[in-house]
């Protein structure tokens, strides 16, 4: 049974950063959406970029794109969805938990479950396009996957569940217990990530093609590839 995470966990985030001051905080630790790309289950960022995020003498900041915005915006009409068809609450989860034993892993969620009779868990909410929908139709992409048992893991809840709509008129949502066995496959991952590489400045493994590119750029400044 997982701790009391208001006893047991620090809360880390400050609702009053400013946005390079919350990319430059990043920096300190790893993040439950950071997770799948350092375990390799993120076909769009490899553990190198996050490596090379981290260890910037700047923060890398990403402006936000049309997709990134429309799935804010649609956020609270799927938590409210997603509580109709459920008959459960939500409520805002603004602030964020570092793990006691590894403090540079944090998360953070979109909304907390509440009112149901296993006690409070996590919600994450996502939006994808019908080229995807496959990928969500029995389960989530493992990369969501992860992130929600770091969401676990670093805010000691049991439970939760990751809710999707694509195209904008098809809703899905997947149940998940909390995932001891990948858990122990997963942390002490992240712990060396940290550890061996981020804390000692030395890179992973490129893992493609794209990454060699990246990796040669940044041990060589004002290189042009």
């Amino acid at each position: 049974m997982a701790a009391n995470p208001i006893l047991d966990q620090q809360i880390i985030d400050d609702p009053h950063m400013k946005p390079l001051e919350w990319h430059k905080a990043r920096q300190n630790y790893i993040g439950a959406s950071e997770v799948g790309a350092i375990l390799g289950l993120n076909p769009w960022k490899s553990r190198l970029e996050v490596y090379l995020e981290k260890v910037a003498d700047e923060p890398v900041i990403i402006g936000m794109n049309e997709r990134m915005r429309w799935g804010l915006i649609h956020e609270a009409v799927i938590a409210s969805e997603f509580c109709r068809r459920t008959g459960l609450k939500v409520q805002q989860w603004s602030k964020g938990y570092t793990s006691k034993e590894f403090p540079f892993l944090r998360a953070s969620a979109d909304r907390l479950i509440i009112g149901s009779e296993k006690g409070t868990g996590i919600l994450e909410i996502k939006t994808a396009n019908g080229f995807y929908a496959k990928s969500w139709e029995h389960e989530v992409p493992l990369m969501y996957y992860a992130q929600l048992m770091l969401q676990m893991y670093c805010s000691c809840h049991d439970w939760g569940a990751i809710t999707v709509l694509i195209d904008g008129n098809e809703l899905h949502t997947h149940w998940y217990s909390r995932d001891e066995d990948f858990l122990a496959a997963a942390v002490p991952q992240l712990v060396d990530f940290w550890k061996n590489h981020v804390e000692k400045r030395i890179p992973p493994e490129p893992q493609n093609g794209e990454d060699v590119q990246k990796l040669y750029a940044a041990s060589l400044p004002g290189k042009f590839v």
